[in-house]
């Protein structure tokens, strides 16, 4: 980083809005970046300008890939409060991975809409958005948050087969790293959130819990507010429930009674797993098209299961009616299995 700045702060930041711009930058995310900055005093703008002041060994002379950089950096300091030496872990991405980058990290700017993919990165960490563990490209969902019983730790809850076993890693001795958003969304090693601790892929559960890191932390709100819990209560049958996964947001189905069904994990198991117990949710129909409307898609896995009131019912595993219903592990099945409970932090 440079220590002498022979440019204006200002026009340093402009050029940055520039840069986001041509990467892809929505109107309403530099509008959103302006009032942020904007909530900076002076002096701390011209400190983030300072710190955008690149001085690379190699020099000016690819300035496209400088002013990626300065892009990348400004919406991590901005965004996500991380010191400007960030940079130092960009200077050997390529451009294409440092344009994707920059609209990862836009993406944490968007408006939740119902049906709509939520891909970017997000602190805290809440339920519904991409997660990875491992070499797993992802995405996966983060399904809630909740505490080990065995030491108080709060931890956040996917499937088993998207922080771990889908790829191959089985034995008891490996705790692969989490990261936040997934790999596949341009998720990197500086974006780990936690570290696996155990997990369950077998007939009963696809369910792995995962240590938050220090200084990371969940809550149990969803984008649009709503706060889940957990009690117990005789499950909504016959009744629409929902929900939040990172591929295709919020999304609404009718929960039906409990079903044995077989999921392929080929990279797991060379037959389809069958589970037994599963809470089953079949698609709504369009009342134009008279089409189903798909209640989830890959991506999905890891979502969190949950009634209009916010009281959570089970975990997405696995899709059911032709791919476009799902299949759900009950919660309390997930709880007791893995000893833990919900946390009710929002």
């Amino acid at each position: 980083m440079g220590i002498i700045n022979t440019k204006d702060w200002q026009a340093r930041i402009d050029e940055v809005f520039e840069t986001l711009a041509a990467a892809g930058g929505k109107a309403e995310w530099l509008a959103e970046l302006r009032r942020q900055l904007a909530l900076l005093t002076p002096f701390e703008q011209r400190m983030l300008s300072q710190g955008l002041h690149l001085n690379l060994s190699w020099g000016t002379a690819d300035k496209r890939k400088r002013d990626r950089l300065r892009a990348v950096t400004f919406l991590e300091v901005l965004l996500f409060d991380v010191p400007p030496a960030i940079v130092n872990r960009y200077l050997h991405e390529s451009d294409d991975h440092l344009e994707i980058r920059i609209i990862t990290l836009l993406r944490a700017l968007d408006v939740p809409v119902e049906g709509k993919p939520d891909l970017g990165k997000h602190r805290p960490l809440r339920p519904g958005v991409s997660v990875s563990g491992g070499e797993h490209p992802g995405p996966g969902s983060i399904g809630c948050f909740v505490v080990c019983n065995r030491t108080g730790r709060q931890m956040l809850l996917s499937n088993e087969h998207v922080l771990r076993a889908e790829f191959g890693i089985q034995r008891p001795d490996e705790r692969p790293i989490v990261r936040q958003p997934a790999k596949l969304n341009a998720g990197m090693a500086h974006d780990r959130v936690a570290e696996y601790a155990r997990g369950i892929l077998d007939a009963r559960i696809d369910a792995a819990v995962a240590y938050l890191d220090p200084l990371v932390r969940g809550v149990n709100r969803l984008p649009d507010g709503t706060a889940l819990r957990h009690e117990p209560g005789v499950l909504p049958t016959g009744e629409l429930v929902y929900k939040w996964g990172a591929a295709s947001g919020r999304t609404m189905g009718w929960l039906g009674a409990a079903v044995d069904a077989n999921v392929p994990h080929p990279k797991f198991s060379h037959d389809p797993i069958h589970f037994r117990g599963q809470l089953q949710v079949s698609p709504r129909i369009d009342a134009r098209t008279r089409q189903p409307l798909p209640f989830q898609v890959p991506g999905d896995s890891g979502s969190i299961l949950y009634a209009r009131d916010g009281r959570i019912l089970g975990l997405l595993h696995g899709g059911a009616a032709g791919g476009l219903g799902a299949l759900a592990a009950p919660i309390d099945r997930v709880f007791e299995l893995l000893d833990v409970r919900f946390d009710a932090v929002v």
